[in-house]
């Protein structure tokens, strides 16, 4: 039965409360129910029930929730979500915070719905008890998403917990503005009931922050997933004392995933794709667009037993601490890489390829490491089981002495190269037995310096080089000759003759040439 009541208004009329109610609260007073009275909203001309009107977006306080941080609200959350699990449509949390004693755990959901609080830090879904397991999980359900609220552990206090939002075997998730933080293991984490197969995807993460408080073993990640997507999240506080640590992560059988921009401050590995050690056949096609890892405790970014995936435009500041800026590890093979790095510790390196990596490719778009060191860059390429991975440096902003041959660590029988474009990379050597060994710098200004500090030494045989690799040599003092010798091992001069550097301004320019086995001279000047 539909109740209507018009007042139509004359000018300086005033309705108070006590008059509307003397006046029309009377029509009420006959209706002990008004759940089937009818409403007409604001611009419509449709006749609606309130029961159904309200319906169409519940309250979690319509199931007894009370969100003041001191009841418990479990039974009330756990309600709400079973029903709107069961019947479709959204469930709306107010601001406050709402203390569960238990996990909320749902299975199998029949239909689509929608959890949603009133903004990250206003909505609060925490831990009151030390009970086992996640915070929240959701397990073989499809076409749903939680928005808008943060999930707080409550780990400092109650150490028995797990992840903060689990999910398991569901696709077509939407998970958007949560703050998860004060967790055990991950904060956001999606998995497969059956490791190493990727049965379930089509998952977004978007605008979401793990925040670890420096005890937690990971940030957000997903393990065998197919076209899931992480789009600007943040991981940060990972701890960086114990394994994993890790900040953002695809991990086992990942296929056709994507990262857009995500953020690592503090982990013990930044960005991760993959790490699984199974098989690179079964991880492919993943791929990060941007993104910036700081302060990462072994390495910013990695690459672990993948096929065909790729990072571009990733920026990894070392903060002169830790290991490697970024890895290729566990037989990664076919992925490419487009970086820039500040801070690399001395001896450390830009980009390093361990066991049975091949054919892959990366670039260096800038390197900035203001520490001085033995090895400034670090190895570039390391393990003789790693074959065919090219690096290129493009720039160099804060210049240095480098240690060419140090910039490329390399086995003598693989066939990985290093090329710097554009940059000539100075490097002090020594003769040891008329040799010096130079690295795989394409452009090299060498000083070379004389056996025990002789007032003469012999230069024969430059060993390393590539084809068409160039390098200047100069004595590195004045009162110390070197003599380059023609043809007595791989150097040919013109005049076939030798060649003496006898003070610092004096060059010698050679060209390598592979066909030959010899480094040929195009150059020299004899200043003084």
């Amino acid at each position: 039965m539909a109740i209507t009541q018009v007042y139509t208004a004359v000018p300086g009329d005033i309705i108070t409360a006590a008059r509307w109610n003397n006046e029309f609260g009377n029509i009420y007073n006959n209706f002990a129910d008004l759940s089937s009275a009818s409403v007409i909203a604001t611009g419509s001309s449709e006749v609606r029930a309130l029961n159904t009107r309200f319906a169409d977006r519940l309250n979690v306080k319509d199931f007894g929730a009370v969100g003041d941080g001191v009841a418990n609200d479990y039974t009330a959350l756990n309600a709400a979500l079973v029903y709107v699990a069961a019947n479709g449509g959204t469930i709306y949390m107010p601001a406050g915070t709402y203390l569960i004693d238990s996990g909320i755990i749902l299975t199998s959901a029949a239909q689509p719905f929608h959890l949603v609080g009133a903004g990250p830090q206003r909505t609060i879904i925490k831990r009151s008890t030390n009970f086992a397991g996640s915070t929240i999980e959701i397990r073989s359900s499809n076409d749903w998403s939680i928005t808008n609220l943060t999930i707080n552990g409550n780990h400092a206090v109650f150490t028995g917990g797990n992840h903060g939002l689990a999910f398991r075997d569901c696709n077509r998730v939407y998970l958007g503005r949560l703050f998860v933080t004060d967790y055990k293991s991950a904060g956001i984490i999606g998995f497969s009931a059956t490791p190493g197969v990727a049965t379930h995807g089509d998952n977004v993460v978007e605008q979401c922050t793990a925040d670890g408080l420096a005890a937690c073993a990971l940030g957000i990640m997903v393990a065998d997933q197919y076209r899931t997507r992480f789009v600007n999240c943040v991981a940060k506080n990972i701890d960086t004392a114990s394994n994993p640590g890790y900040g953002i992560q695809f991990k086992n059988n990942c296929r056709d995933c994507v990262m857009i921009n995500p953020q690592v401050f503090t982990a013990r590995m930044g960005i991760v794709i993959s790490n699984d050690k199974i098989d690179a056949d079964d991880s492919f096609d993943n791929r990060v667009y941007g993104g910036y890892a700081f302060n990462c405790l072994l390495t910013g970014l990695d690459f672990g037993g993948v096929n065909r995936s790729g990072a571009y435009d990733v920026k990894i500041d070392m903060n002169n601490q830790g290991n490697d800026a970024c890895t290729f590890d566990d037989a990664t093979i076919q992925s490419e890489v487009r970086i820039s790095t500040v801070d690399v510790p001395v001896v450390k390196s830009c980009v390093k390829f361990s066991t049975n990596c091949f054919d892959n490719y990366a670039v260096i778009t800038s390197m900035s490491q203001p520490a001085l060191g033995a090895i400034c860059f670090g190895s570039i390429i390391s393990s003789a089981t790693s074959l065919r991975n090219t690096v290129i440096l493009n720039k160099v902003v804060t210049p240095v002495i480098t240690s060419a041959s140090n910039l490329f660590s390399n086995a003598s029988d693989s066939t990985n190269t290093f090329e710097s474009q554009n940059i000539t990379l100075r490097n002090l050597l020594t003769i040891a037995t008329g040799i010096i060994t130079v690295g795989n710098g394409k452009i090299q200004h060498i000083l070379v310096d004389t056996e025990a500090a002789a007032a003469t030494d012999d230069l024969a045989t430059i060993n390393g080089g590539n084809d068409y690799q160039q390098v200047t040599l100069t004595s590195t003092n004045n009162t110390r000759d070197i003599v380059v010798k023609h043809n007595t091992g791989n150097i040919v001069l013109n005049g076939l003759a030798d060649f003496t550097l006898d003070n610092t301004a004096d060059t010698l320019t050679l060209l390598y040439r592979s066909t030959l086995s010899k480094w040929v001279e195009v150059g020299r000047s004899n200043n003084l």
